[in-house]
């Protein structure tokens, strides 16, 4: 019985000491963890400095015009085409669906044009032909809304003027080749860009495309906005004249900027030797008719397989 107690009593006085030590070692473990988390930020931070603040700034101006030009005319037409064809909604209805097929038939194609042409004259064509189709489309609503604006009023009874129709599906033809345009700038720069700047630092890769992310955010919030502003007091074609010059502007400043961004991060014009030597080899590799009808067979594959997808029938309504 003496014995029994003894031992009894030893362990109660041992779990005290026991508890003491499970709680050093998870205070341990805490302060490692928060020594971890503390050197990760420390070394974000050194590497977000790393990168010089004038082409960042520039990266991300770029893309702020280049996302508030493309959500405001995404917005800005249908807005204008509902208005300008009050009694039909056929209009939108075909701008969205030639928008939305060609998107699906040709933005894997512009997605390969990023790897086999070089970055700064692949980014200024494309942010030029951007720029260019919505000066055209902005300047046929401005027609439209002022010298034709007569000639709708009965669209979808009888049209007194079949320059309407023309118009219309010049905008429809030029809105769908934007698409495409705004697309290859998209991959370019958030695909291509981006991950060659962030020279294989996960880090530094998530923090860009947290930046350029947020930026897609806020441009897709208040662009919408401006343009009901801008239709509210001043006028329809107040505004489209406003987008006309926004265009014609952000059309040198980006391509002021994409070149700033190009001279500071010399790791694009090295990494591209690097992709032009495997362009090079690949195209030895293989003649052009193969690697055209491999693309056409890759296409038809893709589109397929997308037109299986439960989403298919929805994509097409948005």
């Amino acid at each position: 019985m003496a014995d029994s107690s003894n031992v009894g009593a030893s362990s109660t006085a041992q779990q005290p000491v026991i508890e003491l030590q499970r709680l050093r070692s998870t205070s341990t473990r805490d302060r490692e963890n928060t020594q971890m988390a503390q050197e990760d930020e420390i070394a974000t931070s050194e590497e977000i400095h790393r990168v010089k603040w004038i082409p960042l700034l520039s990266l991300v101006g770029q893309h702020f015009s280049s996302s508030w030009g493309e959500r405001s005319y995404e917005f800005a037409s249908y807005l204008y085409l509902i208005v300008l064809f009050p009694d039909s909604l056929i209009p939108a209805s075909l701008l969205g669906f030639a928008v939305t097929v060609t998107g699906v038939a040709l933005s894997g194609r512009v997605g390969r044009l990023v790897d086999e042409h070089k970055r700064l004259p692949f980014v200024r064509t494309f942010i030029a032909l951007q720029k260019i189709l919505q000066l055209i489309t902005y300047g046929l609503f401005l027609v439209l809304f002022r010298p034709l604006r007569p000639s709708i009023d009965d669209f979808g009874k009888q049209p007194k003027s079949p320059a309407v129709y023309l118009l219309l599906a010049l905008i429809i033809v030029s809105s769908s080749v934007m698409g495409l345009a705004t697309a290859g700038i998209n991959v370019a720069i958030q695909r291509d860009w981006v991950v060659a700047i962030s020279q294989g630092s996960h880090t530094l890769l998530t923090r860009l495309n947290t930046y350029l992310r947020r930026v897609d955010l806020v441009c897709k919030l208040l662009a919408p906005l401006l343009v009901s502003l801008l239709t509210t007091t001043i006028s329809y074609s107040g505004a489209v004249t406003f987008y006309l010059i926004y265009a014609a502007v952000t059309l040198a400043v980006e391509q002021l900027w994409i070149r700033v961004v190009w001279n500071y991060f010399e790791v694009l014009a090295t990494d591209e030797k690097s992709k032009r030597e495997k362009r090079r080899e690949e195209r030895v590799e293989g003649n052009p008719p193969k690697r055209l009808l491999e693309g056409l067979y890759q296409q038809g594959k893709d589109l397929k397989e997308f037109f299986a997808l439960p989403i298919f029938l929805s994509s097409l309504s948005m």
